[in-house]
């Protein structure tokens, strides 16, 4: 089998460097997009995401007896793309994140500015005053030297194997046990996408080729994706080049029981992960430091599910199980070089369930309850610094508790309509310390972050839910349904910066309680049947999503508490960075069944 979908898309950020205030968006519209534009009369972003990655699997089926099979399946992909962003700046540390860049009239990046003034003339930019490029040759860089579009490469070439053996021990006893072999490299580095009028750049992070002068840029549409087996070797790279190894070797079995009444598993595995990095600016050919060793580390898993039907109408079930997780690779090697964390941790992670489900000829309902633990993770997350540099800090030792419960029903009153409906409510916490370095985006380090986070919410994802719904037969094969849900107790997330004074120590804003919405969608489906059989059909849908349009904050990337005077949205700070909800939408569909 063979899949492959290339693609390439202008697009938002969730980078805070290049997203939108919520004052932007309450000026220009709620589908504003603070890195659009126009260049020559054309669209022109500074975000655009390409990307290729076919998936070529061979799937083997053996049914050795009547009692056994062996399933196995081998894959190779090869993924080619990145990201587009800005590097460089002008004089003053004026960024292309910054607004003097940005028409006021209507938000849009002002493209054909940036390249008169890389180009040498003399431009006067939003904030009113003239900028005229020094006699520097028209000659780009990462600091003062004019704007460049840059592309940040994350390609890669993947290994595997998977294999399963399943064994009927007898009429209720199924064993299965299996194997799981990966290998993974990583090619990461950045090129010109766009020079955007500048005569080349120049590139000073490579330590085996200082100033460097650079003239070659790529392509960031469909067409230079196609070929994903084509050498980067040649391509000519700024800023950061490395290349990150995994190799993965795991092994897992599952006992399952059924009969009648009870069902029950046991799940466990082991794996080992080994990582390897090569930074080929960072180090000199000639230095050993250049490749580390590769670093093994060993994680597994065990879980347990029971389910016991007490009679025709009810059931309990209950699940349970414990995660050893190697980190991700940045937690192997810190600080965007190959510095070896000699206290890696795996991230251990606890989850337990116990649930009730009831059923009778027009009623069906379950309720479960669930808690898990979620300890020494490493993420990234938001940072600024008492300069105003804005960046991400790579952040170890956090600590996560979710607990909450969970309820659905659906309700037959007759033949033609059904209710049903859904609750959730959880409480998402982290708890303790987190500890790690900040760096802007270009991987220089501008602060350390050791800060007590103890119950600060979980941000960007609804805590309480709730869905009501209807469902409507007025005719054979004519269905319309309707759903009306409600999100609450949404966070911002978090986001941690210097105190102002410009200490090493880090301060924390609560994370805000963004304000509540219900969202409306209808569908209405019709199904044709072509034959008097009824195996062949036609199916028609139609979705509206968001029927009336509701406006709301679907997330923030910034926790920015209201200052005295300050404008507000539903009492949301409109310095925040973030992003509504989609608005009203529609889609449709046809399926053909034979």
């Amino acid at each position: 089998m063979l899949t492959g979908a290339p693609q390439a898309h202008n697009q938002r950020t969730t980078s805070f460097y290049n997203m939108a205030t919520l004052g932007n968006y309450l000026q220009y519209g709620e589908k504003y997009n603070y890195n659009h534009g126009y260049l020559n009369g054309k669209e022109y972003n500074w975000r655009r995401n390409f990307y290729h990655k076919p998936i070529t699997s061979v799937n083997w089926n053996w049914d050795i007896n009547e009692t056994s099979s062996l399933s196995t399946s081998a894959y190779i992909s090869f993924g080619r793309g990145g990201g587009t962003g800005d590097i460089g700046r002008l004089p003053g540390y004026k960024f292309a994140s910054s607004s003097i860049y940005r028409n006021p009239v209507n938000g849009l990046v002002m493209w054909d500015d940036i390249v008169k003034y890389n180009q040498g003339e003399t431009v006067t930019f939003s904030d009113g005053n003239q900028y005229t490029r020094p006699n520097d040759g028209g000659i780009n860089d990462a600091k003062d030297n004019g704007l460049t579009r840059r592309a940040s490469i994350n390609s890669h070439n993947w290994f595997g194997l998977l294999s399963n053996y399943s064994l009927e021990l007898n009429q209720n006893l199924t064993l299965d046990f299996g194997i799981d072999l990966r290998s993974y490299t990583g090619i990461h580095y950045r090129r010109i996408d766009d020079l955007l009028g500048a005569n080349g750049y120049i590139d000073s992070d490579n330590i085996n080729n200082p100033s460097n002068q650079l003239t070659a840029t790529y392509g960031s549409d469909l067409s230079d994706l196609i070929n994903v087996f084509k050498s980067t070797n040649e391509e000519e790279k700024i800023d950061y080049h490395n290349d990150g190894k995994v190799r993965w070797f795991g092994a897992f079995t599952q006992l399952e029981y059924k009969n009648d009444n009870i069902s029950g598993f046991i799940q466990g595995g082991l794996s080992q992960q080994g990582f390897k990095r090569i930074d080929y600016f960072n180090y000199l050919n000639s230095d050993p430091l250049q490749e580390t060793d590769w670093q093994n580390i060993m994680g597994g898993n065990i879980k347990g599910g029971l389910n016991w039907n007490i009679n025709d109408e009810q059931n309990i079930f209950a699940n349970a199980g414990y995660y050893s997780k190697q980190p991700f690779f940045d937690a192997v090697f810190l600080n965007y070089k190959n510095d070896i964390n000699l206290d890696t941790k795996n991230e251990k992670i606890i989850g337990l369930e116990l649930g009730y489900g009831f059923q009778i000829e027009k009623f069906k309902a379950n309720v479960n309850l669930y808690r898990t633990e979620w300890r020494d993770r490493f993420v990234r997350i938001g940072y600024q610094n008492s300069a105003g540099d804005e960046g991400n800090a790579q952040l170890n030792g956090i600590k996560q508790i979710h607990f909450g419960s969970e309820f659905e029903f659906t309700f037959d009153a007759s033949d033609k309509i059904r209710f049903l409906g859904t609750f959730s409510y959880g409480n998402w916490t982290y708890k303790g310390k987190i500890t790690g370095n900040a760096f802007d985006e270009n991987q220089n380090q501008i602060g350390i972050v050791d800060l007590d986070v103890n119950n600060v919410k979980v941000g960007n994802s609804p805590q309480s839910i709730s869905r009501i719904g209807i469902e409507l037969k007025p005719f054979n094969s004519f269905k319309i349904d309707y759903n009306l849900r409600y999100n609450t107790r949404l966070y911002s997330a978090l986001v941690i910066g210097d105190d102002l004074d410009g200490s090493d120590a880090t301060s924390l804003n609560p994370a805000i309680k963004l304000p509540g919405y219900s969202v409306s969608d209808l569908g209405v489906s019709y199904r044709w049947l072509l034959n008097k059989d009824r195996k062949n059909s036609l199916k028609l849908r139609i979705n509206l999503n968001n029927v009336f349009d509701k406006k709301y904050i679907a997330e923030s990337a910034t926790n920015y508490a209201v200052r005295p005077g300050e404008k507000t949205y539903k009492g949301i700070s409109t310095g925040n960075k973030v992003f509504f909800g989609f608005g009203r939408t529609w889609n449709a569909s046809v399926k053909y069944s034979f």
